[in-house]
């Protein structure tokens, strides 16, 4: 009764934001992914998989190393790896309750949707509501959720069997040799930097989990995880003085000159791409990352073409 109460009690607080969502995906032009693009682009491929512990192993584009043809951002599954330890020794305990599978099989679902093998190249061959119209990738914020909770409760497992957390090192130590196995097979430098950062940090983590005291162990893991974690956001999203990217021109001071409630927008050379606005505290017409609403785009393709649009 209070899991059944606990599920019809979040949905119905996410409601006030599910309900507005399925509307709009009824109200927009959303329209299929192409199948060969979905397969190439935009599902992981098995070997990528290596990033979950070592994030920059293809590189990064913040530096420019980043050697392959897919996006950085959409097949971003590392959660660090002391945080991959932590969730390794969570599956190999021999304690695992309802909630640790739970999210344990949250995770396996998502990786099932998300990396590249035949059930997936088959799955996506059928238009299925949402997930063919969007990116398969937006499920892997769920996925680093999932893994973050089976992190916690590694570290419940570390306190109560240490020899647990031993194994789980085990594994996580030879995937690091074969990293660098792979790593030299490509001669890559970029590939090469990356695993002695993640070798660097394993060693860090596994000797500070080790031999630091109890009292201060959970404080000092934690700062080396935030410490880990961190690098990587300001790695990839370094911060730089406004006027670098919003640089001042006259166009913008002109609009800002205006009375408040007038509006801009401009279309071919003249176009000015959504959200831009916003950082110089001028007004348009298309709000925030704009929806494309069906409706609305059969209003502006008549304009154009004299006729009611059927097909976007």
């Amino acid at each position: 009764h209070l899991l059944i109460t606990g599920i019809l009690g979040g949905l119905g607080l996410a409601a006030i934001q599910i309900l507005p969502v399925i509307e709009l995906f009824r109200s927009s032009a959303r329209v299929p992914h192409d199948y060969q693009f979905v397969i190439t682009n935009m599902l992981i491929p098995p070997w990528q998989l290596i990033k979950m512990f070592v994030p920059d192993f293809f590189g990064n584009p913040a530096t420019k190393t980043y050697f392959l043809e897919d996006t950085y951002v959409s097949n971003a599954i590392s959660i660090g790896l002391i945080g991959a330890m932590l969730t390794i020794t969570t599956l190999i305990s021999r304690s695992l309750s309802w909630h640790r599978k739970f999210f344990l099989w949250t995770s396996v679902g998502v990786l099932l949707l998300t990396v590249r093998t035949p059930l997936t190249e088959f799955f996506y061959r059928f238009p299925i509501p949402i997930l063919s119209t969007g990116s398969p990738s937006r499920m892997l914020s769920i996925l680093a959720i999932s893994l973050a909770v089976l992190t916690g409760f590694g570290w419940d497992t570390l306190s109560k069997n240490p020899k647990t957390f031993l194994r789980a090192a085990g594994i996580v130590a030879l995937i690091l040799i074969a990293g660098w196995v792979a790593a030299f097979t490509l001669s890559s430098p970029t590939s090469e930097r990356s695993m002695l950062l993640a070798t660097v940090v394993f060693i860090v983590g596994f000797l500070a989990i080790i031999f630091i005291p109890k009292k201060i162990q959970a404080p000092a893991v934690t700062m080396i995880l935030v410490a880990e974690l961190a690098f990587a956001f300001l790695k990839f999203n370094p911060f730089v003085p406004r006027t670098f990217v919003f640089p001042p021109h006259p166009l913008w001071e002109f609009l800002a000159s205006r009375n408040v409630t007038d509006r801009f927008w401009g279309y071919g050379t003249a176009q000015i791409l959504p959200n831009i606005s916003t950082i110089y505290r001028v007004q348009s017409p298309d709000g925030i990352d704009p929806l494309n609403l069906k409706s609305y785009n059969q209003f502006i393709q008549m304009s154009h073409r004299g006729t009611l649009a059927r097909e976007f």
